[in-house]
């Protein structure tokens, strides 16, 4: 860390230095102008009477966090400046839930999983961020019980005769949550958390398992959780989970009653009939150190929360002296910095020694 007292930065519990110190920057910019009204980019303020005027930047504070939340799309996050650690956590989404209003009531889905870790980045990188949607309920008797967004597996909603006395309804698999580096396949996710299996009304005992944890739950009826290494095994009829995405609740469209496992590192199993609820998917942290992951907990779409490590800046400090003439405008700064370089902003050139340079703009010629 920094051992220098006098920087913005000093590390009290630091031993050895580490040149990481930062010191605040002052500048003054005289400027002689005769046009009727300054505007000075420090501040963006327009002036129209001379005198001195003083800006106070305020450096960053430390670090912060930026939230994710589902869009089902792709979204982006450019590592700041500074920033060699992230800390990331992950929720998968919920599966799609019995509307409840049969025999049975409201028969639960499986809730999504929780992930968190610290990953290692280099500043300018691009981190994928895909945030898991909740699964579908079907609106109509052996309709689509569509997956959430990310690889929740699909359902099939029941047979007309249970859909039309409430206990027809079956939900899809949430979505898993995760971050690629690297590229965008499934391959370069290095945190997943799981997506809990959709839930059917028909019985009591037809609950969705849920995601996360490094095994996926088991659903009611019996279709197993997602793993490390493999997908989870549906239950009764239906698709066995994969890389990436829930089982199917159905392998024909006259199959009712069908849930969708929850997507994750490896999808939970499909359920039917008999074994109507979905599993949940995995979770998976990969390379990422301080890594856990808890199965359940979370409820609706996915989220995804990143925090920096950015160390607190500095202040600066700019003055402007300003004065207005008839004989034409000039102007002079004063930088003072703690950077082995300045790029002057007048002419474009880069200086790394100090001195005293002139740069002479040629007015309009007509």
């Amino acid at each position: 860390g920094c051992t220098d007292p006098l920087a913005c930065n000093y590390d009290s519990l630091a031993t050895v230095d580490d040149s990481s110190c930062m010191y605040p920057t002052t500048s003054t910019l005289v400027v002689d102008t005769c046009i009727a009204s300054y505007t000075w980019a420090a501040n963006g303020t327009t002036y129209t009477q001379p005198g001195t005027y003083v800006h106070t930047g305020v450096g960053n504070t430390g670090p912060t966090t930026q939230t994710f939340s589902y869009t089902g799309s792709v979204q982006t996050y450019t590592v700041p400046a500074g920033v060699s650690s992230l800390t990331i956590e992950a929720w998968g989404a919920e599966g799609g839930e019995s509307v409840g209003w049969g025999q049975y009531g409201l028969v639960p889905a499986g809730q999504g999983g929780y992930a968190t870790g610290d990953l290692a980045v280099t500043p300018g990188q691009t981190l994928h961020i895909y945030v898991g949607g909740q699964g579908d309920t079907n609106t109509a008797y052996e309709s689509l019980s569509a997956g959430g967004w990310n690889g929740g597996g699909d359902g099939m909603g029941g047979w007309s005769g249970n859909y039309n006395n409430g206990m027809g309804t079956s939900g899809g698999g949430g979505g898993a949550s995760d971050i690629r580096v690297g590229g965008t396949t499934l391959n370069d996710r290095v945190i997943v958390a799981g997506g809990g299996g959709g839930s059917d009304s028909y019985s009591s005992s037809r609950t969705g398992g849920d995601g996360g944890g490094l095994t996926g739950s088991t659903s009611g009826g019996g279709a197993t959780g997602g793993t490390q290494t493999a997908g989870g095994i549906y239950g009764q009829t239906g698709t066995n989970g994969s890389l990436g995405l829930g089982g199917d609740g159905y392998t024909s469209t006259g199959q009712g009653h069908g849930c969708g496992g929850g997507g994750g590192y490896y999808g939970g199993g499909g359920g039917q009939h008999s074994g109507a609820g979905g599993a949940g998917g995995s979770s998976y942290t990969g390379v990422l150190t301080n890594a856990s992951t808890s199965t359940g907990g979370n409820s609706g779409h996915g989220q995804i929360l990143i925090t920096s490590s950015a160390p607190a800046g500095c202040p600066t400090t700019d003055t402007l002296i300003l004065t207005f003439n008839t004989n034409g405008p000039s102007s002079t700064l004063v930088v003072d910095t703690c950077v082995a370089s300045y790029t002057w902003a007048a002419n474009g050139t880069t200086y790394t020694q100090p001195g005293t340079y002139v740069h002479t703009g040629v007015g309009t010629t007509g």
